[in-house]
């Protein structure tokens, strides 16, 4: 049982389970200001995006057939956006459609450039150097041939991460058991230099870790703590009842989904085929994503990262709603040579910015200690390592900057960066925006300060 002592961090406990709860105003010490924390959460698509969908104007561009790296910094005058600089008003693109109701608390950055590392894959280089951004042949090939460093995400955490159980949480898409690619392919953070940060891929686990120390078999978190809960729920006032109610909710509500989706693969009967093949896509990637808000809100951690599907990799995925079938998204994303196979790609982008939208949404309704916000106080990137797909190409790379309202960020926006401006630039203004005092990031050139409130 909890004690009469109650603090701002308050637990449900049980035999063999811990559950941190939100912070709750009729508990906190009166007249004590309280304010929630900051938080980052970088959500990051393989594969790029089809431009001619992205980019707002341009709609009517042809579409691109494969080529490599190397084909695409030969033809980058040819193939960037020739459209003006500056800071526009944000607009819908098709792909970008999901956020038409958040259109007042998102920005779109675009023509950030990276320069690639010669003589490596670009799906490797792509996700595993994206959130360092480090400079070609800055690592000893001795130590490890891709150029990584310790990422965004760490440098953040090193900041604003040391008060929550977990400093940083780690999430994936890639349901996978075959390990076709190597760790390059399959993961955004890394501690260090080769030093992969480990993601969790299995909802039932990150609950676990979430929200429990020794969970008892066959029981769920929510009926092990329940007489706590009626507990603690008679201490509330009406507002906080509310919350907790909706909180707690949440926690059955992914339970029940946790259970059905085991149902689902133990049902499912097919020869010779991973059965992550056709586990849905949206449902299983929706209810990861309510696992992670729900580990922000109950202060486990300020610090996320969801690659919600592997590089390159070749395995047949179902994209429920979209196709009839399971497919492949890298074959996908490299085939727009005709009209028809464009659309395609539509979809698949279109698809993955619906479940960032579902994100969004989620924040922007969950009320924090004081009364603002979780997305006012979360800065919610979506990002992909190619400017297009097809091509590879490591210029115009493309960012959806959502939240964060109350970090300093200014929303409604299309910032078109000037020519051979830096995607580290980007990552030394998030960098700063959480108080990381530092004045350069790998080739960084300065802070897009157009962002910037």
């Amino acid at each position: 049982m909890i004690t009469e002592s109650l603090t701002r961090r308050t637990f449900l406990q049980s035999a063999g389970a811990l559950v941190a709860m939100p912070a709750f105003a009729s508990l906190g010490t009166r007249g004590k200001a309280q304010s929630p924390s900051k938080k980052l959460v970088v959500y990051y698509q393989p594969n790029g995006v089809i431009r001619k969908a992205f980019f707002p104007g341009e709609e009517n561009r042809p579409g691109l057939g494969f080529s490599s790296v190397v084909g695409a910094e030969k033809k980058k005058e040819d193939l960037r956006v020739k459209s003006k600089t500056g800071v526009f008003p944000f607009e819908l693109s098709p792909t970008l459609r999901p956020l038409a109701s958040f259109s007042d608390k998102v920005s779109l950055v675009t023509g950030l450039d990276r320069t690639p590392q010669g003589g490596l894959d670009a799906h490797g280089q792509g996700s595993s150097c994206y959130l360092s951004s480090a400079a070609p042949y800055s690592i000893p090939s001795a130590v490890n041939k891709y150029p990584q460093a310790r990422t965004l995400d760490h440098v953040i955490a090193d900041k604003i991460g040391n008060d929550t159980p977990f400093k940083t949480l780690e999430l994936s898409g890639n349901t996978f058991k075959d390990n076709k690619e190597p760790q390059q392919w399959d993961n955004i953070s890394w501690f260090d230099i080769g030093r992969v940060a480990p993601s969790i891929r299995d909802p039932q686990l990150l609950y676990n870790r979430v929200f429990s120390k020794n969970l008892v078999a066959s029981k769920n978190i929510t009926d092990l703590v329940l007489e706590d809960a009626r507990f603690l729920n008679r201490k509330l006032d009406h507002h906080d009842k509310q919350k907790f109610a909706e909180f707690f909710d949440a926690m059955r509500s992914v339970e029940v989904r946790i259970d059905k989706l085991k149902e689902r693969v133990n049902l499912a009967k097919v020869d010779n085929v991973d059965i992550a093949s056709y586990l849905p896509r949206g449902e299983y990637l929706r209810l990861m994503g309510d696992i992670m808000i729900m580990a922000l809100q109950n202060n486990m951690t300020n610090v996320s990262t969801f690659m919600v599907g592997p590089e390159r990799w070749g395995s047949p995925m179902l994209f429920e709603g979209v196709f009839d079938k399971p497919v492949s998204h890298h074959g996908i994303s490299h085939n727009q040579k005709t009209e028809e196979a464009c659309k395609a790609v539509m979809k698949m982008d279109l698809f993955y910015m619906e479940q960032y939208a579902y994100i969004l949404k989620r924040m922007a309704g969950i009320e924090e200690i004081d009364g603002s916000t979780m997305l006012d106080n979360t800065l919610l990137h979506f990002g992909t390592a190619f400017g297009d797909g097809a091509s590879h190409q490591y210029f115009d790379i493309p960012s959806v900057v959502a939240g964060g309202k109350n970090l300093g960020i200014r929303h409604g926006l299309h910032i078109r960066c000037k020519e051979e401006s830096r995607l580290a630039d980007l990552w030394l203004t998030y960098a700063q925006l959480f108080g990381v005092e530092r004045e350069e990031y790998s080739d960084s050139q300065g802070v897009i300060s157009e962002l910037l409130s």
